[in-house]
């Protein structure tokens, strides 16, 4: 049995390189899942010397002094996301995208009449490209959590494992179990009212998808004909219509009408540019519609119209030009196709090592048979 100033020598000589490893595979994570719905918060942990002791002495039987023992949690992350359902889907990805060894769901161990904290452990064996050369098979848990879960346990934590707290101390266990009670029941309320707010979603979606097919029904629009004295709202409709319907010049009449007047938001006016823009774009225009974006992006600095903006922009071989707004485009939403548009940005620029990373960033999020094909091409 190693002594703990053994194990304490074995835990210096390799804590370096397990941290490093740990934050490496953070990092792994956020990417594969940066497009998940709701934010998650990481916390990762190598476990602390004293715990992996004390696992170590109820073991009782490891002698070898030169590699440090390893416990099946030494190496910890944390997800936490704010709703239940979300941690469901969480939990779903890991065990599809991982080797997943063992599940433990902490309250299915506790009757109808126990209080603890919720939590779902994945034990997985950690990715070829993450083990450590002197351990065989090194796994790492991730533990999947709401914010409440996340709230209780560390309170908790501190409460009933504090050299103050007193087992018997009945009056003190019905008002942490009270506590408990009104964070799951929070936690119930709090996915349900999600779950509302996504009915109504879907709900007016296909109120909007009924109410556009009738509209569809009731008249047929000859889109080379430009009416006169219609509403905003009448131009933007049937500049829309005539755009998915292929008729790009006459989208563009309608859009250009809708600009000219004078009474339209800044709002508007940005929304209407983009649409001008790809109808531009569709029919070729690259000058035309890069202006356009342009225009919008001064109004709306979104994530698209960034994307298109660099895409003209790279059409027309103004590559660092269009590199500059594929990040910008990136910064404000991860997309794998604008990892794939930077990525042929950087090959006219001749910077092949950057756009190979690009490459791996798109098709780690989508199987784009353009980043295959350039991937390809950099790598022969």
């Amino acid at each position: 049995m190693l002594s703990f100033e053994q194990l304490e020598d074995l835990y210096s000589k390799y804590y370096l390189e397990l941290e490093i490893t740990l934050q490496a595979f953070i990092e792994h994570l956020k990417g594969q899942l940066s497009l998940f719905a709701s934010p998650i918060t990481y916390k990762g942990r190598v476990k602390e010397l004293n715990s992996l002791y004390s696992k170590l002495c109820q073991k009782g039987n490891y002698n070898n002094k030169a590699i440090m023992p390893v416990s099946s949690d030494l190496l910890a992350v944390r997800l936490i996301v704010p709703f239940s359902g979300e941690a469901l889907l969480l939990e779903e990805f890991i065990e599809k995208r991982y080797q997943t060894l063992e599940v433990e769901r902490k309250a299915m161990n506790l009757t109808f009449k126990e209080f603890g904290y919720d939590s779902t452990h994945l034990l997985i064996k950690l990715p070829e490209e993450y083990q450590i050369i002197d351990f065989t098979d090194l796994c790492i848990e991730i533990q999947i959590r709401t914010i409440l879960q996340d709230a209780w346990a560390e309170v908790e934590h501190q409460l009933v494992y504090s050299d103050s707290y007193a087992p018997q101390d009945q009056n003190l266990r019905r008002k942490m179990a009270a506590i408990n009670a009104s964070l799951t029941l929070a936690d119930i309320i709090f996915q349900e009212t999600r779950n509302e707010q996504k009915e109504v979603k879907n709900q007016s979606n296909l109120r909007q998808s009924r109410l556009d097919a009738h509209i569809e029904e009731l008249f047929t629009v000859n889109f080379e004909v430009l009416p006169n004295n219609l509403s905003a709202g009448n131009y933007l409709l049937l500049g829309l219509k005539a755009h998915n319907a292929g008729h790009y010049q006459a989208a563009i009449n309608f859009y250009s009408k809708l600009l000219n007047d004078k009474n339209i938001s800044a709002k508007t006016s940005g929304l209407v540019l983009s649409h001008r823009a790809a109808a531009y774009l569709s029919c070729n225009k690259i000058e035309e519609a890069c202006a356009d974006y342009q225009a919008a992006v001064n109004i709306e600095a979104g994530a698209e119209n960034f994307y298109y903006l660099a895409i003209c922009l790279l059409l027309k071989q103004n590559y660092q030009k269009a590199v500059d707004n594929f990040n910008h485009s990136i910064n404000l939403k991860i997309s794998a196709h604008s990892y794939l548009g930077r990525a042929r940005a950087y090959y006219q620029l001749n910077d092949h090592l950057n756009a190979l990373a690009d490459c791996e960033r798109a098709l780690a999020l989508e199987k784009l048979p353009g980043a295959q094909s350039l991937k390809e091409l950099l790598t022969t």
